[in-house]
């Protein structure tokens, strides 16, 4: 709750206030009355929408705890499943930030007139590398998935310009919400869901998404936002 409060107050005196926008809170039955409030003394206006996650898919190892299977149910809900939320249908663009999100100071420009104006579907602030053993098996998947369907022209080679074990830092991402909801994406990433990885290996929405964007986007479509300063986890971008 401290990192969500200081995260709502960061966006609010360094976007908000200049560039107003709508602001929703996707969480789980746990969310209590006193955290709403907490959260609401920062941003006002704030939408809350409650989600239910399904229950673990068969065969997946018990040892798990409980926090291991919700962070897969978490990686699943932003690869794919946000994009087919309704509220996602009211809007064009949407900007994620984690809870322990913050801006460090102004964004002097509405991020969401850049990339309608200059026709991205895809912004992001960095790229690193993932850990091998939360990304195994992925990208043979994918060479698989395209070596069966000659159809699909993908604008960047596996391996070659889409480097193994690279992702997207997706903790603050901009999307055009209809690309994720047709194709190519939506068989791409059903081949990814299929392979169950996503709950077995625990491959993130981060190393799905940078995939799917590198093989499917040109790179005008793409925009590396360089000027936010941002700071994540002990991460900064300044």
């Amino acid at each position: 709750m401290d990192d969500i409060v200081l995260g709502l107050d960061s966006l609010q005196q360094h976007y908000r206030r200049r560039f107003p926008c709508p602001v929703y809170i996707f969480h789980e039955p746990e969310m209590t009355h006193e955290m709403r409030g907490r959260i609401r003394d920062v941003v006002t206006d704030v939408q809350f929408i409650e989600i239910r996650f399904p229950p673990a898919p068969p065969g997946l190892d018990t040892t798990l705890t409980a926090q291991a299977v919700g962070y897969r149910h978490m990686c699943h809900w932003f690869a794919n499943d946000i994009f087919h939320h309704p509220v996602m249908a009211r809007h064009k663009y949407y900007m994620r930030l984690d809870t322990d999100s913050q801006l460090l100071g102004p964004v002097n420009y509405d991020l969401f007139e850049y990339m309608d104006t200059h026709g991205c579907v895809y912004g992001y602030i960095t790229e690193f590398q993932d850990q091998p053993s939360c990304a195994g098996g992925l990208w043979p998947l994918v060479r698989d998935y395209l070596a069966a369907h000659p159809e699909i022209k993908p604008v960047h080679e596996l391996y070659k310009d889409i480097p193994e074990y690279r992702c997207y830092y997706t903790n603050f991402e901009l999307c055009r919400t209809d690309w994720f909801r047709q194709e190519p994406w939506a068989t791409y990433f059903k081949a990814v869901d299929d392979a169950g990885g996503i709950y077995s290996i625990r491959w993130g929405d981060h190393i799905i998404r940078y995939i799917g964007v590198r093989l499917f986007l040109q790179d005008k479509e793409v925009h590396h936002f360089r000027d936010i300063k941002y700071f994540h986890q002990g991460s900064f971008n300044c």
